[in-house]
Order: C-alpha cells, then sequence, then structure tokens
C-alpha cells in the first residue's frame, strides 16, 4: 500500500518531526503547516527534494504475515516535511512565499512487506504510491511557488487550503491506482499506470488536473 492511505497496525515511526506538519496527520504526506516568519529578501520559492528516485525493500520493515485487516502484501507510508519556518515575501504589493525545501521520505517505521512475498512486481507496485505522492507533491510545490495574495494572513490561509486539498488528491489517486490495478494483480493495468506515471516524471506533467 502507498501514500494516500491509513498505514496497517505494523507499529509506528516515533521521531519527531522536523517540520512544521502535525505528526498525527493521516498517510498520504501533507499537513498544515506552521507560522509563517516574514522574509523580504532574495528568496525564489518551494522547492522538492527527496523524489523522485527509486524505493528499495531496505525501506521496509519485513514481517512473516500480513497485519490484521490487510489484504496486501506490502504497504507504503510516505511525508512530506517542510521546515519549521518558511519564509514571506513581499513582490509587487503581494505577499509570496520566501525559499524553502520540501522533503519528501519514506516512514521506514510504517512500511512493511511480507518478507515471504518480496518480488520486483510487488516493488514495483509500492514505486508506483511513492511516484504518485511525488507527482502530486511535485504539483503542490507549483502551486505553492504560484501564491499571491494581499495579506500574510491570507497567504497563510492559502498554504494550509491547498496541503488539505493536494493531501486529498494523493489519497483519491493512490486508491484508484489500487482499485484499477487490483493491487498490482492486474499486470495490464499496473504496466498502462507504470507508463502514465513515467511520463508524468519526465515530462513534467500532471496525473490529472490539479485542484484548485
Amino acid at each position: 500500500m502507498g501514500g494516500g492511505r491509513t498505514p496497517g497496525p505494523i507499529g509506528s515511526d516515533t521521531r519527531p518531526l522536523h517540520g512544521s506538519f502535525d505528526p498525527h496527520f493521516p498517510i498520504g504526506g501533507f499537513g498544515t503547516p506552521g507560522p509563517l516568519g516574514l522574509n523580504e529578501g532574495g528568496a525564489t520559492g518551494p522547492r522538492l527534494t527527496g523524489w523522485p528516485r527509486q524505493i528499495s525493500w531496505d525501506e521496509f520493515k519485513d514481517v512473516a504475515a500480513r497485519p490484521a485487516g490487510e489484504s496486501e502484501d506490502a504497504q507504503i507510508d510516505t511525508q512530506t516535511l517542510q521546515p519549521e519556518r518558511v519564509g514571506i515575501a513581499r513582490e509587487q504589493g503581494q505577499f509570496r512565499l520566501g525559499n524553502f525545501t520540501v522533503k519528501l521520505s519514506v516512514i521506514r517505521g510504517n512500511s512493511w512487506v511480507v518478507a515471504s512475498q518480496k518480488s520486483a512486481t510487488l516493488l514495483a507496485h509500492e514505486q508506483g504510491h511513492f511516484d504518485i505522492t511525488g507527482l502530486v507533491a511535485r504539483d503542490l510545490v507549483k502551486a505553492l511557488g504560484a501564491l499571491r495574495v494581499s495579506t500574510t494572513d491570507e497567504l497563510q490561509r492559502e498554504v494550509s487550503r491547498l496541503f488539505e486539498t493536494y493531501d486529498a488528491w494523493a489519497k483519491s489517486l493512490s486508491k484508484q491506482y489500487d482499485d484499477e490495478t487490483n493491487n498490482s494483480r492486474n499486470a495490464k493495468v499496473q504496466a498502462e499506470w507504470a507508463s502514465r506515471i513515467r511520463t508524468c516524471i519526465q515530462q513534467g506533467t500532471s496525473l490529472g488536473t490539479p485542484p484548485g
């Protein structure tokens, strides 16, 4: 399973989140940002790191059997973190976000695989979940960078709204991916999704129309 769905009861990542996201926010990688700090100088806007890249089974916890209630043999959990303080810059009388980095990473404590079921096919399916989250995070970063508003309060509200909206989109796409591929069991549709994801990564395009 992947970004956008609640992890199974296999344990949790207890490390503190060194960012301004709510650590209890559901999987999908997006949470409500913390307060924004004013920064008038030389900022260029947000950027995404940690993606795209290939994941590996080393990022998953081996389990002997599926956790109770699970119907799949693997699950990946991801998070998207921003720094605690995000700068605000002025531009032609409006406010925009300053320069900061959004990082996409795998939460290893919540990512698991049934050890006896490891395969290249299953890992490719989990890669798809990671890449779906990454593509949505990339679109979110673009939307954050395009924000231009009249007040800092409005900027904060818009940032929070975008995180919530794109989180919901990531969950919806991840569920669609699982439903249509039958959790990787439909090889033909799995290949179609892999091709679609690869094209979006290479061409800088979206998996659909990004939410407003």
